[in-house]
């Protein structure tokens, strides 16, 4: 089963050598794709570094902030099996391997449920809430719709590719979709840890973007 790892890098220096060597040595037959995301520090030479080193490392860069589901588009393989990874390694690398042996035999969505148990308030706060209401929206009986660490068959994909969410709703509307689709979505309990620094999400004005995007889809859906 060839496995295509993407890791969407925004600013992601200070990670993102000890993320590609550590997927590199667990996963050393998969291909591995940074995205690289208008980025204002290091990032981009970094990752043409690791493209230089290391076989099956490849590159895609845009000067220009996209927005994270819209690196992961850019990066999709058609026709495998593709997995996108947050750079920050929040959730433990292994985890790609249970989720890849759950792909042998369900064609469909695999994502991570984050399982920790130091979360700051307002992240464990804000992160019930917006479950909360996507299955209350959408029905999708998911605990996790925002977990940076996803594995998606070619039908999962091909939909991944129709998403029209370029930012940190991507998420979200991939599982929506796919549920729409019939597809499999299953559930993997991952191992999280919450990243000290600075993160990329807004509380306020991320969180209010993806709620206007949630109404819009529902009612985009009942078309």
């Amino acid at each position: 089963m060839n496995l295509h790892i993407i890791i969407p890098a925004h600013n992601e220096a200070a990670n993102l050598i000890l993320c590609v060597n550590s997927l590199r040595l667990i996963y050393p037959e998969a291909f591995i794709t940074i995205s690289t995301d208008g980025n204002t520090d290091a990032t981009e030479e970094i990752a043409l570094e690791l493209e230089a080193e290391n076989l099956k490392t490849f590159v895609v860069s845009s000067p220009l902030r996209m927005g994270k589901g819209l690196a992961i588009q850019t990066a999709l393989m058609p026709n495998t099996l593709n997995a996108y990874y947050d750079a920050d390694m929040a959730v433990n690398p292994y985890a790609l391997q249970h989720m890849a042996k759950i792909a042998e035999y369900t064609k469909g969505l695999i994502i991570g449920k984050r399982i920790s148990n130091k979360r700051t308030v307002s992240r464990k706060v804000t992160s019930t809430i917006y479950n909360n209401l996507v299955r209350l929206l959408f029905r999708t009986g998911i605990s996790d719709h925002q977990c940076g660490c996803k594995m998606l068959s070619a039908e999962a994909s091909n939909i991944a590719l129709s998403c029209d969410a370029t930012g940190f709703f991507f998420d979200t509307e991939l599982i929506i979709r796919c549920k729409k689709a019939g597809l499999t979505i299953t559930e993997c309990p991952v191992y999280w840890v919450e990243n000290k620094k600075k993160s990329s999400v807004k509380v306020i004005r991320d969180g209010t973007q993806m709620l206007k995007q949630l109404v819009h889809l529902r009612f985009a859906l009942r078309r």
